[in-house]
């Protein structure tokens, strides 16, 4: 029989260990598993599915949805096109979530010399039909 001292589960030091174990392998393990498999997911399918906006002679596209998973670096042609700029979704409808902390630091005077594209730049890049691309699968 047990005395009414003892209880019948974990010890307050197994409860403590235990829990540090759960906390080590759910958040810092799963954050580093997410982040590698969200770079190399962005390293991939932005340069195979997606819209290609800009004239940057290469095969990187925009991709919302990869864009929704890492916080606005899916539109990866963006970045490409205008590499120095702190804000990868350029148009109103691109959600980039990166940019808005970007925004928010500049604006309460934490970040500072934040580059955006300008309408100039970014009318020199701009890419109705890429004819660099075509030139470059199909020369004449």
């Amino acid at each position: 029989m047990q005395s009414q001292g003892q209880s019948k589960g974990l010890s307050q030091t197994d409860s403590l260990v235990l829990g540090f174990f759960v906390f080590k392998t759910w958040f810092q393990g799963v954050r580093i598993v997410w982040l590698y498999h969200a770079t190399f997911m962005l390293n991939s399918i932005c340069h195979i599915w997606g819209h290609q906006a800009w004239n940057t002679g290469d095969l990187s596209k925009n991709n919302w949805w990869v864009a929704l998973l890492v916080f606005g670096e899916g539109w990866h042609n963006n970045h490409h096109a205008f590499e120095y700029s702190a804000r990868h979704g350029l148009e109103w409808w691109q959600i980039d979530i990166t940019w808005y902390v970007i925004w928010f630091l500049e604006a309460i005077g934490i970040a500072t010399n934040v580059k955006v594209p300008t309408d100039v730049q970014k009318q020199k890049k701009s890419n109705s039909i890429n004819t660099q691309m075509i030139d470059k699968f199909f020369p004449k």
